[in-house]
């Protein structure tokens, strides 16, 4: 193996040590909404304002977060389950939940299912499209709007709250300790959240070896279920920055980064330039923020998870980015994209996702699972995996369910199984789909049948 070749595989090594290895006030869904947090040991159920009365929803059973047939050295369920919270979600902290009619959404069925508006307390009859833009291209002022409403949303306060302990110990009489968060710091904490390792026996990690063994479970990454975590996160942090802007019309953008030479997009116009220590002073919207449960101690404990205020009190670590500091480590191009969406499994759009961590550098913010959501430009980027998620859906028309694994994924990434992290809630099969059926299209990209546009990355 000659030396570039050589040094490309150690910085792979070194962003798969930190990608499959941070937490944070506004959060959309996932954790747990106040009215609840008192029920779930006593009564287990988490139907507030009785789920919008009879006509919006009910408060029912929830199904079960994850199939039976995972064990761990003979164990059952119940056992998987109190090593690992997450196992078969909600269900260590909560059984009963609104179940929300026809186009009604939220934990209390008083929001509108994605694609349907109508305000709070409608009847949510409306069709909506969102439209997803080009960070590069959109107006200026919706730009601006944009990055206004990221650094208000690390400052302003959720109305849910987020784990800082493990729950579902023995004997339990009350939810784990439970912290209060900024809407950002809590769409990091979400990502970080889901992607702890897990202990689920006898699956193998994919071509790679970690500090930790092979032993693992990702909820949020190396499966089928990576578009749709991703997707739904996406989601979720949209309608939240809506809600905080009280703008219906805010949309995320996507940064297409194909072919680029170096990070167009991390200047002061738009995330902010880093100085040579990988730090962003300058930026109108993003200097000085902060990074949230970065201990890689902590990641790997599966006994443990980040205390999110002891993590702010214990001193801020900065945000840090380091773009065209790792050797050999290039942005993808347009054929790399075009080979990743003709692969009839989903792990080569995995793979130009870690191309683009690996590339802000191997100790940057962004380049380890841990931390890597604390970055804002993480938003940009999984936007346009998320178009390319779609593409890749589209293209091989997987335009039905039965193409998503019912069987045989890991833990959390099975067809009828729950999206890990979100309250209420969600299954994979409810966002194997379409885009515009989830009330977004991303422009100039449009896959509904019988639209006369271009379905093909320009």
């Amino acid at each position: 193996m000659n030396m570039k070749k050589a040094d490309m595989v150690w910085s792979l090594v070194w962003f798969y040590v930190g990608f499959y290895l941070n937490l944070v006030q506004h959060p959309v869904s996932s954790q747990f909404p106040h009215e609840c947090i008192n029920n779930a040991s006593s009564t287990r159920i988490c139907c507030p304002d009785n789920c919008g009365g009879y006509q919006r929803g009910r408060c029912k059973p929830l199904i079960p977060g994850t199939h039976n047939e995972y064990s761990v050295k003979n164990r059952d369920q119940q056992y998987l389950q109190r090593l690992d919270d997450r196992f078969n979600w909600p269900h260590c902290f909560f059984s009963y939940g609104c179940i929300c009619n026809a186009n009604y959404g939220g934990y209390n069925c008083l929001d509108c299912a994605f694609g349907y508006g109508g305000s709070t307390g409608t009847n949510c009859s409306l069709k909506r499209e969102m439209v997803r833009k080009n960070i590069k291209t959109m107006p200026d002022g919706e730009r601006r709007l944009f990055f206004e409403a990221l650094k208000d949303s690390k400052q302003t306060q959720s109305s849910f709250v987020a784990l800082a302990s493990v729950g579902c110990k023995p004997g339990q009489k009350k939810l784990p300790d439970l912290v209060n968060l900024t809407i950002y710091d809590f769409f990091s904490w979400q990502h970080y959240f889901a992607s702890r390792d897990s202990v689920i026996e006898n699956y193998q990690c994919a071509e790679t070896s970690l500090p930790t063994g092979c032993d693992i479970n990702n909820y949020a990454h190396n499966g089928s279920g990576f578009g749709d975590w991703h997707r739904l996160h996406l989601l979720m942090f949209e309608r939240e920055l809506q809600k905080m802007t009280n703008n219906s019309q805010l949309t995320l953008p996507f940064w297409d980064w194909r072919d680029q030479p170096k990070c167009d997009v991390c200047s002061d116009s738009y995330f902010g330039q880093n100085n040579s220590q990988g730090y962003i002073e300058q930026s109108e919207w993003f200097s000085n923020w902060t990074v949230v449960c970065w201990h890689l101690e902590q990641y790997y404990n599966i006994r443990g998870v980040c205390n999110v205020s002891q993590s702010i009190e214990n001193g801020d670590i900065m945000l840090i980015r380091r773009p065209e500091s790792e050797a050999d480590i290039y942005l993808p191009s347009s054929n790399d994209v075009k080979r990743a969406l003709d692969q009839t499994s989903g792990k080569g759009l995995e793979l130009l996702n870690i191309r683009v961590h690996s590339y802000m550098g191997h100790n940057s913010t962004m380049a380890k699972i841990v931390s890597s959501a604390n970055d804002p430009l993480f938003v940009a980027h999984h936007c346009f995996m998320d178009l390319l998620y779609e593409l890749w859906i589209t293209q091989h028309g997987f335009t039905t369910i039965k193409s998503f694994p019912e069987r045989g994924e890991l833990p959390g990434h099975n067809r009828n199984e729950t999206i890990t992290g979100f309250f209420p809630p969600k299954l994979h099969r409810d966002f194997y789909k379409p885009s515009y059926k989830l009330g977004y299209v991303y422009q100039g990209i449009t896959t509904k049948p019988g639209v006369n546009d271009d379905s093909t990355l320009k």
